[in-house]
């Protein structure tokens, strides 16, 4: 079913950086605020994703449906609903949203304790790298994911270059 996929508590771990608790905790707040519902066995979880559709309806101009007031929205046009589907979102619309998301820096800044220059940097640095690569990303939330991966590997080869007196960002 579209919006589900099976996983574990491990693998989103291994993948995430994160800590196996962290990662149930997650899923927990998650679940609560009904953003996923979660069906757990011994070997595996099944992630439903709510209003998955919502999250992946995207019109031409790069709007995603149920807006705050101010932004755009989507329309009604038979013509643009036709191509609201084939419509590809640049890397760089994806890095202007993730710089616009203050909620989504402050959160990062406070966990990796760097400062919002430091964090911008290693952004347009990402970004750059993607382009580079030709690598398309399908979303906002797999832009900011990779993001997220790629600073943790930047940040690790960083420091374990450096003398162990010298090992803070």
């Amino acid at each position: 079913m579209r919006g589900q996929f099976i996983t574990s508590y491990g693998k989103i771990a291994e993948q995430t950086g994160l800590g196996v608790k962290q990662v149930r905790n997650a899923l927990k707040k998650l679940a609560s605020t009904q953003e996923i519902l979660t069906n757990t066995t011994n070997k595996y979880t099944l992630v439903t994703v709510c209003k998955y559709d919502d999250y992946q309806s995207i019109n031409k101009k790069g709007a995603i449906k149920g807006q705050p007031k101010g932004n755009q929205r989507a329309t009604n046009n038979k013509d643009n609903n036709e191509e609201q589907y084939n419509t590809i979102i640049g890397i760089d619309d994806l890095f202007e949203r993730y710089v616009q998301d203050d909620r989504l820096n402050k959160s990062f800044q406070n966990n990796f304790r760097v400062t919002q220059q430091y964090h911008h940097k290693y952004l347009k640095d990402f970004t750059e790298e993607q382009k580079g690569k030709g690598v398309f990303l399908n979303s906002y939330a797999e832009y900011a994911s990779h993001f997220y991966h790629w600073f943790k590997v930047q940040r690790k080869n960083k420091l374990s270059q450096k003398p162990n007196s010298e090992k803070t960002l």
